[in-house]
Parts: structure tokens; sequence; C-alpha cells
């Protein structure tokens, strides 16, 4: 067998994740396994990776499609009602502009998540922007429905407090 990347060189072993034949040169050798380089990034990582990004890394996956789904209705929302006499305008405008609001925030949200499980330093500032924005929101918000921004607003706070403990471990 063959050396993937350099078919000259005869293979020491497979990726044991990948199944990838590896030269010497390619070859990255972890508690006696072999892996070839991306895999073995990816093995480090999760291995390295802090249990507080763990969770900060899931709670963004979830906000990402939670936000994701809510916009997406909310267009969906405002496409079929815009059909109906009372619901046009200025109503339906607001309706879409919502919705792509917070589509575009449940992306940078998701892309945070991702960002996050790498151990990427700009999935914690990403998170913390995120975070900001949320509490201000909630705060323009705070006389419309009191209860939901307070919830809000602390949650956005404990964010970014849980990025702040874990930042140490972002590269």
């Amino acid at each position: 067998m063959k050396c993937f990347l350099h078919r000259s060189e005869d293979a020491i072993g497979v990726c044991v994740k990948c199944g990838t034949g590896l030269c010497s040169k390619c070859a990255v050798i972890i508690e006696d396994k072999i892996f070839c380089r991306v895999d073995a990034e990816t093995t480090q990582t999760r291995k390295n990776r802090e249990p507080v990004i763990t969770i900060l890394s899931i709670i963004f996956y979830i906000f990402g499609v939670v936000e994701i789904a809510t916009g997406l209705s909310l267009l969906s929302l405002a496409s079929i009602a815009s059909s109906i006499y009372f619901y046009t305008g200025h109503l339906a405008l607001f309706t879409m502009s919502l919705g792509i609001g917070i589509v575009i925030i449940g992306v940078v949200d998701f892309l945070a998540g991702r960002w996050l499980w790498r151990t990427q330093r700009r999935g914690g500032i990403l998170g913390m922007i995120t975070a900001a924005i949320g509490i201000a929101l909630n705060t323009i918000f705070m006389s419309v429905e009191p209860l939901p921004s307070i919830f809000g607003i602390i949650l956005s706070a404990v964010v970014i407090a849980l990025i702040a403990v874990g930042w140490k471990h972002l590269r």
C-alpha cells in the first residue's frame, strides 16, 4: 500500500478514523494509534476542549437552529398572511424584516457554535457579540414584555460569563 499523499512512499499504516494509507511523513501517532493530520487535529481538539466550551457550543447550536426556524416561520407567515386584507403594508414588512433579522442572528449563533466546537477564539468573540445584542434588544423590549426580557438578559449575561471562563482554552 502507498501513502495517500505521497504516492511513491510506502504506507506505514492507515488512519484509524478514515482508513487513509499514510507514510512516515504523514502519520501522526496519538496514544499508539495512527491518524492522518486532519483526524489527529480533530481528535486533539476534542480531547483538549474544556467542558464549558462544549456546553457553550451546544447552547449556540441550539439557539441557532431555534432562531433560524423561528425566522423562517415569520417569513412564511408574512408571505402567506400578506394575501389577507388586514395584514398588508407596514405589518407585513415588519414581520418580514423581523424574520430576516432572526434568521441572520440564528446563522451567526450557529456559526459561533461551530467555531466554539473547534475551540476557535472567533467563536467566543461572535458569541459575546450576539449575547451583547441579546442584552440590548431585551433591554429595549423590557417595557413591553418584562419577564421574558429579564430572562433573556440573564441568559445572555450567563453566556458572556461562560465565554469569559473558557476564554483561555480558545485558540
